[in-house]
């Protein structure tokens, strides 16, 4: 692997350090318009573009007469080029470097927590299971005083300052806290450590056989952790299953894959298959081994769904193996690979294209790259998330899957049934809301959870605490003000923030499954196959 990675790094390497001054000098500020009366002789025939790059790399070493700071134009340079490549194509370094990194591995070394600046001190807002916050006793609630014996609470702190110093400690922390149970000042030692990011956040058998999975990205480990749940949920009775990937950013083409490969039983079946301009065209096929029976399938998207759960769900279309529901999916058919330029940066360059069964390429238009980075809000102000005939299909070239089906290309994958988005959790006024609602329903419930408790424990639970969060003052005059029409809605919000923090993002997903309109779907559609 280290002998892979230095080769592909040798291949860059002329490359991308020829780039380092030109980038610079583009990007520079010019301080002398005026040209020499007479241009020296290079002794150069005419060049290609690449050659010339590199001429101007020989001539700043070698004639260049004034002092130069190569770490930053390095970085500048190789910016500036890898950014005009296409919008997935980018240069990462430092922290940016170690995070993604991290998080395509599916763990990150730190202390495992959440938190706030809630009237000017850090407030741990979610402890992340079995991290080193966990282990060392931390709790939700608990007020952050001191770390390492600088003050992370007054009037001057911000969360960005909070961050910095939680990033720059060393691997051994002594933090002073104020416990949220017992309200009183302790010191706590923790060693910063691999803190697990689940890949599978939610599973669950809703009933009738169906199974619930949902993954929120495919890193390293997503395969593995698939399959641990399918085999849950099979010895619990499970013959459907929904597949949840709203919100999934992608990841590894490699752990799709063989997800697909346990959801498609023929043998030899293309999946999908890539190609570039420099790569060859590889073809991934099901191997017809499968180790657990699943008669239907029903995926979800929506508009944040990206490249990788793309992939899952175009494939499984084109075979006419699932139902898809919801919104139109991101649109991106574009495939990267990282490159290490040092051991504190990396490209992650496209390579390939990659198209599905029925050779249909999903990728959107990026020729107009501020109209590419606008493009899911162009959704929303069309409508497109609310009304299913808002849906503009600008691609006239289509693609037949197994299902007989004619889908476009370019556009995403565009579900078989839609289910609309709920207008409100869109609106300015939600996005005004949701931070002070978020940070009121965290106080709420650190004053409240034996009453919040009680309420979720018994019948009607939903209905009552609705009813009883109405009677919140902040609620109160948002109810009787400019918002009355929204009123009922306000509260709804307000008692998922409430219960987020409650239940913690996993168990969460799973509680709320029975309000969720696309599950309810979902599900409507897998008992119609019976």
């Amino acid at each position: 692997m280290e002998k892979e990675k230095n080769s592909k790094y040798e291949i860059w390497q002329p490359l991308l350090m020829s780039l380092i001054l030109a980038g610079g000098m583009l990007i520079g500020t010019k301080i002398d318009d005026e040209l020499p009366l007479v241009a020296k002789s290079t002794g150069l025939d005419e060049t290609k573009p690449w050659e010339e790059l590199k001429n101007v790399v020989g001539f700043i070493e070698s004639r260049y007469g004034d002092s130069l700071s190569v770490d930053s134009i390095t970085e500048e340079a190789i910016e500036l080029l890898v950014s005009k490549l296409d919008p997935h194509s980018y240069y990462l370094s430092g922290l940016d470097y170690f995070h993604f990194k991290e998080r395509m591995q599916g763990s990150y070394i730190g202390v495992g927590i959440d938190y706030d600046i809630i009237n000017d001190t850090m407030q741990l807002i979610r402890i992340v299971p079995e991290g080193p916050a966990d282990r060392a006793g931390l709790k939700q609630g608990d007020q952050v005083l001191e770390i390492n014996e600088k003050s992370v609470a007054g009037g001057k702190i911000t969360h960005e300052k909070a961050y910095d110093i939680w990033r720059e400690s060393a691997e051994e922390l002594s933090i002073k806290i104020l416990t949220s149970a017992a309200k009183e000042v302790v010191n706590k030692k923790i060693t910063k450590g691999p803190v697990q990011l689940k890949s599978i956040p939610a599973s669950k058998m809703i009933g009738n056989g169906v199974g619930y999975i949902k993954i929120s990205r495919f890193s390293s480990d997503t395969y593995k952790n698939f399959m641990q749940e399918v085999e849950k949920l099979s010895e619990n009775g499970m013959s459907k299953l929904i597949i949840d990937v709203r919100r999934n950013p992608g990841g590894s083409l490699d752990q799709v894959v063989k997800i697909l490969n346990q959801l498609v039983s023929e043998r030899d079946q293309l999946l999908i298959y890539t190609q570039g301009l420099n790569t060859k065209k590889v073809e991934y096929k099901s191997t017809g081994k499968v180790f657990f029976q699943i008669d239907d399938l029903a995926v979800i998207i929506d508009e944040h769904s990206v490249s990788a759960s793309e992939v899952l769900a175009g494939s499984l279309q084109d075979l006419g193996r699932a139902t898809i529901v919801g919104r139109r999916s991101y649109g991106k058919g574009l495939v990267q690979e990282m490159y290490n330029l040092s051991p504190t940066s990396a490209i992650n360059l496209t390579v390939a294209k990659y198209y599905l069964p029925s050779g249909r390429f999903i990728q959107k238009s990026y020729a107009d790259r501020n109209s590419y980075d606008l493009e899911i809000e162009r959704r929303e102000a069309n409508g497109e998330l609310f009304f299913e005939d808002s849906i503009k299909i600008v691609h006239h070239l289509t693609a037949t899957g197994l299902d007989g089906v004619p889908r476009p290309y370019g556009e995403g994958i565009i579900p078989d049934v839609f289910v609309a988005a709920d207008s409100f959790y869109y609106s300015d006024l939600w996005k005004d809301l949701e931070k002070p609602l978020y940070r009121d329903a965290f106080q709420y419930l650190m004053h409240n959870r034996e009453r919040i408790t009680k309420i979720l424990e018994g019948d009607n639970a939903m209905e009552v605490l609705r009813e009883h969060v109405e009677e919140l003052t902040s609620l109160t005059e948002l109810r009787n003000g400019e918002s009355t029409r929204f009123s009922d809605k306000i509260t709804e919000g307000f008692v998922h923030l409430l219960l987020w923090h409650y239940y913690g993002e996993y168990t969460y997903y799973e509680k709320m499954l029975h309000e969720d309109n696309e599950v309810k779907a979902a599900i409507e559609i897998l008992m119609e196959k019976d």
